[in-house]
């Protein structure tokens, strides 16, 4: 009995490091399901971007805002306090953040190829959003806007969800919280993609449907990012 657990005992400690059967291994994402994924979200923002042009839904989406946009805007504090925190979706301080953080992975040690993810991650969103301003006619609010109007879709919800994602990442990851870490990253993400909707529309620089649809968009991106992210921590 006494051999017969030695060598179970011995047979745990010859297994590779690399192995299927380490638990680090359990959880490696499927890569194919990944690019699949992120093919999907870029097939299906494009989809999306032309099918709000259709007269019934534009016309739908253009009365929704002129409906609510200006009985939002009828509070100064509201307005003022959405002026303000809006800027968390701006490129300047969205892609600032991320490439700091970028830069302090890669500095400090933590992790080299999960800084060149961050700015792979940030290219991906800045390309999508370049493709579907190209390839489409997106109209954008030319009544009620305060500063400056964007077509479809909302990217500052994108870069602002996808940021935070990667911020509660980082956090996770230095941390070692990786129990908790889904519900952080998530939470963040989702957190941040209301404020800065609710910021957008209060401002009017977005149709109601660019709003909604840059939350899953969002949410694809941020998906992807963190398969892959969790893929390179366990090699």
């Amino acid at each position: 009995m006494e051999v017969q657990v030695l060598n179970r005992e011995a047979s745990r400690s010859q297994t590779p490091a690399g192995s299927d059967l380490e638990p680090s291994n359990l959880s490696q994402p499927d890569l194919k399901l990944t690019f699949m994924m992120a093919l999907f979200v870029a097939v299906s923002t494009l989809a999306a971007s032309r099918l709000v042009l259709l007269d019934s839904i534009r016309s739908v989406d253009e009365a929704l805002f002129h409906r609510v946009v200006p009985w939002l805007q009828q509070s100064h504090a509201l307005v003022s306090t959405s002026t303000w925190l809006t800027d968390m979706g701006s490129k300047t301080f969205a892609y600032g953040i991320a490439v700091g953080v970028a830069l302090a992975l890669a500095t400090f040690g933590r992790s080299l190829r999960q800084a060149l993810l961050i700015v792979v991650t940030l290219v991906a969103i800045h390309g999508l959003q370049w493709v579907i301003f190209a390839a489409t006619d997106g109209s954008t609010p030319t009544q009620y806007v305060l500063g400056t109007a964007g077509p479809f879709y909302s990217g500052g919800i994108v870069r602002a969800m996808v940021v935070a994602g990667m911020l509660a990442r980082t956090a996770e990851t230095c941390v070692d919280a990786s129990r908790r870490g889904g519900r952080l990253i998530w939470g963040a993400a989702l957190t941040v993609a209301l404020v800065e909707g609710f910021t957008r529309l209060v401002l009017g620089r977005h149709w109601p449907l660019d709003v909604v649809a840059a939350v899953p968009i969002g949410a694809g991106v941020l998906w992807c990012y963190l398969r892959l992210s969790r893929w390179l921590a366990a090699m």
